[in-house]
């Protein structure tokens, strides 16, 4: 029986500019921690002796991002190992010379199909999961936004305190003073020219 974990498959991207930015899977892992602290202490322990703090400090970042790709590079080649051993393995059962007719073989290469669709189906599931938990993550985040009692924007103060009104009433209201405008503004537009 093969039992695997599976990280992920793919190698992680870059989505436009900048530098490489460390999968969230892999900075669950320990040894990613062990990397972050053992940068972080080295950088506490020479910090006396920096002249220039700035420049240090882009050395730590630097290095905890190279020391963590280098980690990533292991983790995903680690993962995709088995997937290749797999494969080499049913390229050099092909290539024996009259293998369709030893069934050992036919059993052989048939049964490596099917380890080879677990890994698969394997690694379909952890993705999916993968993107589920990013929608939550994300649904989560904007979850207070669509959950929040609507709050009347602010409106900015108004110029006029009060207005008088076509049947000469004064008006104080933000409503009262609108409909003043637009009335005024209807009558000078709409008016006939003299």
């Amino acid at each position: 029986m093969l039992v695997a974990k599976f990280i992920t498959k793919r190698l992680s991207t870059r989505h436009g500019s900048g530098p490489w930015k460390a999968p969230p899977w892999l900075l669950k892992l320990p040894r990613a921690a062990e990397i972050i602290h053992g940068c972080l202490d080295r950088f506490l322990d020479k910090s006396p002796s920096f002249r220039n703090l700035a420049k240090a400090y882009d050395t730590l970042v630097s290095d905890i991002r190279k020391q963590l790709k280098e980690f990533h590079t292991q983790q995903v080649d680690k993962q995709q190992l088995p997937m290749k051993k797999l494969s080499f393995e049913i390229a050099a059962l092909l290539q024996v010379p009259n293998m369709r007719q030893d069934p050992v073989l036919v059993g052989r290469v048939r049964e490596l199909q099917q380890q080879i669709e677990k890994l698969q189906t394997a690694q379909r599931e952890f993705r999916q999961e993968q993107a589920f938990q990013l929608h939550l993550f994300k649904a989560e985040r904007s979850s207070k936004f669509h959950f929040m009692s609507p709050v009347p924007s602010p409106l900015r103060k108004t110029i006029f305190k009060e207005m008088e009104n076509s049947a000469g009433n004064l008006v104080t209201t933000h409503n009262g003073i609108s409909d003043v405008l637009v009335d005024l503004l209807l009558r000078s537009v709409c008016s006939p020219v003299d």
